[in-house]
């Protein structure tokens, strides 16, 4: 079923509309989106040592998601560096820790933004012959598939979402606990003289 036109001074009505759960999930889709991209400018700020509200202007300024997550990977890069021969001190060896951490990060978080693309930006119908809600790719390139898409596929996003959001917050304070670019201060259990 096509999108419907109704009469003249009418709107038209989208055909999930009849599919509540769908569009419910595919709107909770773009709101956690917005959640990670806080949680991962957070873990930006915290990384480089500026306050939050710095690091969300600075992260949230690019348009493009992969050109914020450039951003962040890049700046790891940079600031998480380890100087040859330090690589064995204990804040070279945090330092290559922090990177790999937020290389984990920065990867999950591309591949969740690829995914959450074809939810936002791919045409969603419903099928009257396969009695099934179906999404077909918009990408400029003629005879793409209508394609079945369960509602736990959806929902599967949604979730992998939640733990990288949670995963960026616990990362981003465990920064702010000790951030990754200064040595740890260690307590002399020596009693002076």
């Amino acid at each position: 079923m096509a999108h419907k036109v109704r009469g003249v001074g009418e709107t038209s009505v989208h055909p999930l509309e009849r599919h509540p759960k769908y569009v419910a999930a595919i709107g909770m889709v773009s709101l956690e989106t917005i959640a990670l991209e806080i949680q991962l400018a957070g873990v930006l700020a915290r990384m480089i040592g500026i306050p939050l509200r710095i690091g969300q202007a600075i992260y949230l300024s690019p348009k493009s998601e992969h050109s914020r997550l450039d951003i962040l990977r890049n700046a790891a890069q940079s600031r998480l560096a380890v100087a040859p021969g330090k690589e064995k001190t204990e804040l070279g060896m945090q330092q290559i820790k922090a990177l790999k951490q937020v290389t984990k990060i920065v990867r999950r978080a591309s591949d969740l933004v690829n995914r959450r693309h074809r939810v936002v930006h791919d045409e969603w119908n419903f099928s009257d012959r396969e009695k099934a809600v179906t999404r077909k790719k918009l990408d400029g390139k003629p005879g793409n598939p209508r394609v079945a898409i369960p509602l736990t596929e959806v929902g599967l996003l949604v979730t992998d979402m939640r733990k990288l959001i949670d995963d960026a917050h616990a990362l981003a304070e465990s920064f702010r606990e000790h951030p990754p670019f200064m040595a740890r201060l260690k307590k002399d259990s020596t009693k002076s003289g």
